[in-house]
Order: structure tokens, then sequence, then C-alpha cells
């Protein structure tokens, strides 16, 4: 965990990110405590990290957040219910969709052994163009729930 959070120290803030959460939050009307799951591009640990806190879920660089936090499904804040794309070895034809389909399976209570309990709102993002140590070339985040 201490190297990747070094690794997350060197690179700049990703402004595209926070700006495609912002407006996610601000088009659906709910807060970061609405959200039950998060379903976040990941073609590596440190982009779920970056991710996670461009959101707005946590600071810049907070390693206790990331130490106290449970991420697991029935945790404080599940994340990759699914596995994510990681999970699938990254095949590039899944990325566009595996994170939405993951976080309609929790809203609907179809999600089986890796059910969030008592989820209304969830997080997906998706990402492009990744130009590591700069930006994320495009970004997208959709804020999906059963109460919209």
């Amino acid at each position: 965990m201490r190297r990747t959070l070094l690794i997350l120290a060197a690179l700049p803030s990703t402004l595209l990110a926070q700006q495609a959460g912002k407006r996610a939050f601000e088009m659906a009307g709910v807060t970061h405590k609405d959200i039950r799951c998060l379903n976040l591009y990941d073609d590596y640990i440190p982009i779920v990290m970056i991710q996670i806190e461009d959101l707005g879920f946590c600071g810049r660089n907070d390693k206790a957040f990331f130490e106290r936090t449970d991420f697991t499904f029935k945790g404080d804040l599940p994340i990759q219910t699914s596995g994510g794309m990681i999970n699938c070895g990254q095949p590039s034809t899944t990325g566009g969709m595996l994170h939405v389909l993951e976080t309609v399976r929790q809203i609907r209570g179809e999600a089986g052994d890796r059910q969030v309990p008592n989820i209304k709102f969830g997080i997906s993002t998706g990402v492009g163009a990744v130009n590591y140590g700069k930006n994320f070339g495009c970004t997208a985040a959709a804020i999906l729930g059963s109460e919209m």
C-alpha cells in the first residue's frame, strides 16, 4: 500500500475526473454519503485510488482514509464489487460497460453473494486516453440509482 501511495503523490491532479464527478453529483442531486458502491475504471490500482480522491471521497494522498476504509462489498465504501476489469484481465471490449452493468446489478439487488446491503445509489466511471503523469484524456462519471 505505501508504494502505491508514493506513486500517487507524484501524479498531478486529474482535473477531468474531478469535473465529471462534480457534474454527476450535481445532476443526480445526491451527496457522497448517498453513494453505496463505486465501480471505477481500473486498469491499474493507482487509477482507482486517484478516482476515489478526485470524486471527492477523500483528500489528495489521504493515506489514513485508505487504511481505515473497508472497501469490501459489506464495508464502508464498496468498490469494484464484481472484481472490475482487473479481475477480467482488462480486456479492451469490456471497459465501456462492465462497471455500469455491475452498478445496475447492485441497485437492482441482483448481485448475489456480493450484494451491497441497503444500496440506492452507485457511481460508475470510464476513462479513456490515460496520459500517465499528466491527466485523463477523457473521463465519464455516472451516478445510477433506484430513486432518481
